[in-house]
């Protein structure tokens, strides 16, 4: 589903399918994203609850012209580095996930994950975590991106191939 004016006054509208739709679509991403930064589960989950609603609260805030996902990415951010504010903690954005665990297993090694990110764009990285960690559909990663499908389905080949080519270079992928 790509988010666009319709999908804005859905949600407005309180439109629960929608509602529902972009929450389980965005959800492992968005806990992700703020688990990098604050480094606790309970807390990334917490937070993660309260940028949906902040995300729904302030959906007019939201310019169809823009990427949704960055938009909704850059939200869980602050989320996470105001928490760390109010806790008083040192603030050390760090990319390492290890201990990240949202029931499910990481499959990127600390050094992979960090190569990967190296390697590519914060774009390309959607496009294949989404694809392969968080077993997105194209049609759901095209939404993020505001992309159509056969553009993200295409480009996430072509990153495949990057990611080869980068990988082998450093001894990551034979």
């Amino acid at each position: 589903m790509k988010i666009d004016k319709k999908s804005i006054m859905l949600i407005k509208q309180g439109d629960r399918k929608t509602i529902e739709y972009i929450y389980s679509s965005y959800y492992k991403l968005v806990k992700y994203k703020i688990y990098e930064i604050v480094r606790n589960n309970e807390d990334a989950e917490e937070l993660t609850q309260d940028v949906f609603v902040k995300v729904f609260d302030r959906i007019e805030q939201y310019d169809v012209k823009n990427s949704f996902a960055t938009w909704l990415i850059n939200i869980a951010k602050n989320a996470g580095i105001d928490h760390l504010r109010k806790r008083r903690v040192d603030i050390e954005y760090t990319d390492d996930v290890s201990s990240f665990n949202d029931g499910e297993e990481n499959p990127f090694s600390d050094d992979l994950d960090k190569k990967i990110k190296e390697l590519l764009t914060e774009e390309e990285y959607i496009i294949v975590t989404g694809r392969i960690y968080f077993e997105l559909k194209f049609i759901d990663i095209a939404g993020m991106l505001n992309a159509n499908v056969p553009s993200v389905t295409s480009r996430y080949y072509k990153v495949i191939s990057k990611l080869k080519k980068g990988l082998k270079k450093e001894d990551f992928y034979d």
